[in-house]
């Protein structure tokens, strides 16, 4: 289990607001889907739809729940053309089948407003649609609490039908079978959805995905998909870096990731010198940032999320600092931990020997390793 308290990123959520703010005119979703926001492993983009891109619901109320997020700023699915409509339900409808091994049932909704409302229906004025994995007894408990309000639609095309000439919020749900059922009216509170799904969760009182981001739940998400081979499982590389020419890095990285793919395709290599860059780039956004702090929380956080770590320590008389860094944090985080050591004989030193759990000579003998454990 993540230990949330560990993972405080007081300076990324710094960061995050500074950019939400001066760069994306205040849309958390269009800053999430960007460059800057897959800095965050929350924001990680796990399908592409074309017009739409899944990424783990921050706030997380139980592992497997997904937003659906439009790649282009728009209101609500209300907003959208129907031939758009048409093209979003067809993959909803896919992408829920997909997703049949993560759960059996799943409930898809959206708070929205039509493109006359004064005010939008949900706290992020982006479109996303909610995809939340429920029994078919949490589903009809949803839909319970609202129903005498509701109606009954074949399709979500109809919803721009159902509001024309009508300034109104709304909220449409997909139960999990397959039911739609819409929503007049501003008389809901905020993420009302939500609140009942917190409920049914045990844990009422963290609705609120502002308050609550509930970390443990998006990397169990992570690791919920790629254990059922919906994406990637990702070995985190850490390397000698510091007074290496940039050159002689890239190599590196290049050379690794050839022969994870050799040997264990079903792993990503995410490379500790990119992530860097990423995490340094912050230019004028917030200039007075501590770039060491930084560095450090934004590996912490994507190291938590992967599935394990590789620390390359086969440089013989080298002075790690980072990596050993690295595989203390990783131990914490109980993400296992493989070291290359070539013939330096790093690995007899005890204290190393309490955190690693695996030693290999090179890296082909730890991708197949990895192979094997997995």
């Amino acid at each position: 289990m993540v230990n949330e308290d560990f993972l405080c990123s007081h300076i990324l959520g710094e960061l995050a607001l500074s950019e939400v703010n001066q760069e994306f005119d205040g849309c958390r979703l269009c800053w999430a889907i960007s460059e800057q926001g897959r800095r965050y492993p929350e924001n990680t983009i796990l399908f592409d739809m074309g017009d739409h891109v899944v990424i783990p619901a921050v706030g997380s109320l139980r592992p497997g729940y997904l937003l659906i997020v439009s790649r282009d700023h728009k209101r609500a699915l209300a907003t959208l053309s129907s031939e758009e409509i048409e093209c979003f339900e067809t993959q909803l409808q896919s992408l829920i089948e997909r997703l049949a091994p993560v759960s059996d049932g799943w409930l898809a909704f959206e708070h929205g407003s039509s493109s006359s409302c004064p005010a939008p229906g949900c706290c992020v004025d982006h479109f996303h649609f909610h995809l939340f994995p429920v029994s078919h007894s949490e589903s009809l408990q949803v839909v319970k609490c609202i129903e005498s309000t509701s109606q009954r639609i074949g399709s979500l095309q109809q919803i721009p039908h159902l509001l024309t000439n009508r300034p109104e919020a709304y909220i449409v749900i997909r139960d999990a079978e397959g039911t739609i059922h819409f929503f007049h009216g501003f008389g809901f509170p905020s993420q009302f959805v939500r609140q009942i799904l917190a409920a049914e969760c045990a844990i009422a009182h963290e609705w609120n995905w502002r308050d609550y981001v509930l970390f443990d739940n998006v990397v169990e998400t992570l690791r919920l998909l790629r254990t059922n081979g919906l994406s990637q499982r990702i070995v985190y590389f850490a390397h000698a870096i510091e007074g290496i020419p940039e050159s002689e890095i890239i190599e590196e990285i290049t050379a690794a990731r050839n022969i994870f793919k050799q040997h264990c395709s079903g792993f990503e290599v995410t490379s500790m010198f990119e992530l860097i860059g990423k995490s340094l780039a912050v230019s004028d956004v917030a200039p007075h940032i501590d770039e060491n702090q930084l560095l450090v929380e934004s590996e912490v956080r994507f190291l938590s999320a992967s599935d394990v770590l590789v620390a390359d320590l086969s440089r013989e008389a080298w002075r790690y600092v980072g990596c050993l860094m690295e595989i203390v944090y990783a131990k914490q985080l109980g993400v296992p931990v493989v070291a290359v050591c070539g013939t330096s004989g790093i690995e007899h030193r005890r204290w190393l020997n309490a955190h690693v759990d695996y030693f290999a000579a090179n890296l082909h003998e730890a991708a197949v390793y990895i192979r094997d454990l997995s």
